[in-house]
């Protein structure tokens, strides 16, 4: 930060830093959006450290209807789009 003096041409520089991180420390799944979507919906998710992905979609019976991730992902913000 730098601020003026009240004497002309004087300047001081302040020696401190502000940093805004803005990382997950936990791992998040959020809701698909649209929900009720047709044909087509977004999924977001959060992975705070590096790790592997699986990302299923199952029916209401319990059956496999997709696999949309099965992958190493790095930490991070994602998303996918299921249609």
């Amino acid at each position: 930060m730098i601020a003026r003096s009240a004497r002309p041409g004087l300047y001081f520089i302040s020696d401190i830093i502000e940093i805004d991180i803005n990382v997950s420390l936990i791992f998040s799944l959020s809701q698909n959006y649209p929900n009720p979507f047709n044909p087509a919906t977004i999924i977001k998710y959060t992975m705070p450290e590096n790790d592997r992905v699986k990302l299923i979609i199952y029916n209401a019976l319990g059956q496999q209807v997709a696999e949309l991730i099965n992958r190493d992902e790095v930490s991070g913000n994602y998303e996918v789009n299921f249609n």
